[in-house]
């Protein structure tokens, strides 16, 4: 019976709401629900009998829970229109961490014992200086590098558009458990289903 599986992704298929167009997305989710009723009446004039009564019967119940689902979306959408909405996309990217300072300490010693030594102890004090200098600068740099790596962690960028037609993103340190389509809505500056 291909009725149901076509009112039934009527049902579940939130309207796309954005900007000032709440009542315009409202409209064509009726339309939608209107022509998917249309279609399942005439699948079900092709049944007999009990049937018969019991298609159309299903394709009525099945039109009024998908209207009733559109309004309730409608009206929320109107409500929290400034705070609420719909992810449209969801990243996972890696990052350095922050250097704490430490990398940077500990490279420069290093480099610094290193570039001493890589002198030579028949090179002149000024030689070894320059030397002690040149491994700091390039065991710090080296070291905070290394640190940033070590500090790598993964992020998930979730970027969302308000009923109000507004697009934002918010980034999370662990998995938001959010996927484009889902409900979303600005709480205390904090982004979570709803």
């Amino acid at each position: 019976m291909r009725i149901l599986p076509l009112l039934l992704a009527c049902l579940i298929a939130a309207p796309a709401l954005a900007g000032d167009a709440v009542a315009e997305a409202y409209n064509a989710e009726k339309t939608r629900i209107a022509d998917a009723y249309k279609q399942a009446v005439a699948e079900c004039k092709e049944q007999r009998g009990p049937q018969h009564k019991q298609c159309k019967k299903t394709a009525d119940r099945a039109r009024q829970d998908s209207l009733k689902m559109a309004s309730r979306e409608r009206d929320a959408a109107l409500k929290c229109r400034n705070s609420c909405g719909l992810v449209t996309e969801v990243k996972q990217q890696e990052r350095d961490g922050d250097s704490t300072g430490v990398g940077v300490v500990g490279g420069g010693v290093a480099g610094a014992v290193i570039g001493r030594q890589m002198a030579g102890n028949d090179a002149s004090s000024s030689t070894k200086n320059v030397a002690t200098a040149i491994g700091a600068v390039g065991g710090a740099l080296l070291g905070k590098k290394i640190e940033e790596k070590a500090r790598r962690h993964k992020v998930w960028q979730v970027s969302f558009r308000l009923y109000n037609g507004e697009v934002a993103h918010a980034e999370f340190n662990e998995d938001p458990g959010m996927q484009p389509g889902d409900k979303v809505a600005v709480k205390d500056g904090k982004l979570m289903k709803r």
